[in-house]
């Protein structure tokens, strides 16, 4: 592929909502091979993990409530809000997933 480093590869993983294992198949080794080399790596992030069909949905609705209303705060209904205060709880904590990821792309103040 050509990446130059590890946030190459992650972006690429990231937009093509790969895993691992799909990096290091298209990479041509094993993913084992992949997976042993990382954990000797202590810098290397773990790659969030591909979205849930309930995330999905609620990603869907963020869309269309920022469509409507041009941001994200507050949100409604009330289980976007809801899920939207526990996603940035685990922001604050020093946690990303794919979610917190689109949930920049649709409202970066969100």
């Amino acid at each position: 592929m050509g990446w130059t480093t590890w946030d190459d590869a992650i972006d690429w993983a990231i937009e093509h909502e790969s895993t691992w294992d799909d990096v290091a198949t298209h990479l041509g080794v094993s993913p084992a091979l992949l997976r042993k080399w990382i954990a000797k790596h202590n810098d290397i992030p773990t790659m969030p993990r591909k979205l849930t069909a309930d995330e999905i949905e609620l990603l869907d609705l963020a869309r269309r409530h920022h469509a409507a209303a041009g941001t994200l705060r507050p949100a409604h209904p009330e289980r976007l809000e809801s899920w939207l205060t526990r996603q940035r709880r685990r922001r604050d904590n020093g946690t990303t997933t794919r979610a917190m990821i689109e949930l920049s792309r649709i409202d970066p103040t969100w």
